[in-house]
């Protein structure tokens, strides 16, 4: 890549919902009010080295927010 913006259709399944995921727990912490923050086989397409961390970051979140995970 040269820097330039990519297509998310390039990236295989897994890494679009890292990338989602992502984006989505970091505008999270971004906000200023606590959320209920649901989470249906968010991280079922991740790879175990990726699973415990995503679960590390949850549960920090879930010190300030209520996080409930569906599988």
């Amino acid at each position: 890549m040269n820097g330039s913006p990519q297509e998310t259709k390039a990236l295989s399944r897994a890494t679009r919902e890292k990338l989602f995921l992502s984006v989505r727990l970091a505008r999270i912490r971004q906000l200023d009010i606590e959320l209920l923050v649901v989470l249906d086989d968010a991280i079922s397409n991740f790879d175990p080295a990726q699973t415990r961390r995503t679960l590390a970051f949850l549960n920090e979140l879930a010190k300030t927010d209520q996080v409930i995970i569906l599988t």
